[in-house]
């Protein structure tokens, strides 16, 4: 029942923001459905064990960002990692450690409205953030075909866009969607309620259809039983990604949370080992 409540609620007030478009983006109603950042910071970067450093750069637009970053060890790769909707630099110890497992380096962002970044999130705002940490990556001297860049479910719309309009090695997007009007309709239940939201929704992160433009070799990751986005979006990336440069790993049994857990250590082998076809030109035309 609440889960309906919430659905008709969501529709309801994504159909008037349509009838009555805000001034802004960020004051849409959907806002507050999409995003739900964590304010401030509960993890201190130096309990993780690792060489992170506090890093501040701006967005084109002036919205000062804060992320962490982990300089990779000489002649290994680093990774541009944007995560998902209800992450942050607090949540990030698990990746951290699994990426440094793998010996990437690695530049993880809080969007603008998240952690310690300024500014209020929107589709447009997380664009400008994942072009200033690309730009912040380059400036530490990463050579582009060293970099990585990765998105984890909110995060693949946002490493997506990135890669349709710059340079990188490889493209990797784990537990992630198609576009985000289908993940409404999804979380709707299909149907006329589906429909509805497809139609009512301004923000987009089309993935799949920039993936179509992309000439990225890329790796999806999915959760066989993901709950909140269907393994099927995921099949239908690594499909949409060109033939010849992808690869696809549905780790079984895992959900949308709890992917990382079940995949153990395989999860920094698979890293490693597509780093590894990347090198050898194993996805060369």
């Amino acid at each position: 029942m609440h889960v309906v409540i919430r659905i008709g609620c969501f529709l309801g007030l994504t159909l008037l923001a349509r009838a009555q478009p805000p001034n802004t983006l960020e004051a849409l109603p959907e806002q507050r459905w999409i995003y739900r950042p964590f304010k401030g910071r509960s993890l201190d970067s130096a309990s993780l064990g690792l060489s992170l450093r506090d890093c501040y750069f701006e967005a084109d637009d002036g919205v000062r960002l804060n992320g962490w970053w982990l300089p990779p060890p000489l002649g290994r790769p680093t990774v541009l990692y944007f995560h998902g909707n209800v992450g942050s630099l607090s949540t990030m110890d698990r990746t951290l450690k699994e990426l440094a497992r793998a010996r990437f380096g690695a530049l993880v962002v809080d969007y603008r409205g998240y952690g310690l970044s300024q500014g209020r999130p929107s589709e447009p705002g997380l664009y400008k953030d994942g072009l200033a940490a690309y730009d912040y990556c380059l400036a530490q001297g990463v050579p582009v075909d060293h970099l990585l860049i990765y998105g984890q479910s909110l995060g693949g719309g946002v490493a997506t866009y990135v890669a349709e309009h710059r340079a990188c090695a490889g493209l990797v997007l784990e537990s992630t969607y198609t576009s985000f009007p289908q993940v409404a309709a999804t979380v709707c239940g299909g149907g006329i309620p589906g429909r509805l939201a497809m139609v009512a929704l301004h923000t987009q992160f089309p993935s799949k259809q920039r993936l179509a433009r992309c000439n990225v070799p890329t790796l999806v990751i999915h959760g066989e039983r993901d709950e909140l986005i269907p393994c099927r979006m995921g099949r239908a990336l690594y499909q949409a990604a060109p033939d010849g440069r992808r690869e696809l790993w549905v780790v079984v049994g895992a959900g949308h949370g709890n992917l990382r857990p079940l995949a153990g250590a395989e999860y920094a082998r698979r890293l490693s080992g597509f780093w590894s076809d990347l090198r050898s030109g194993k996805f060369s035309l």
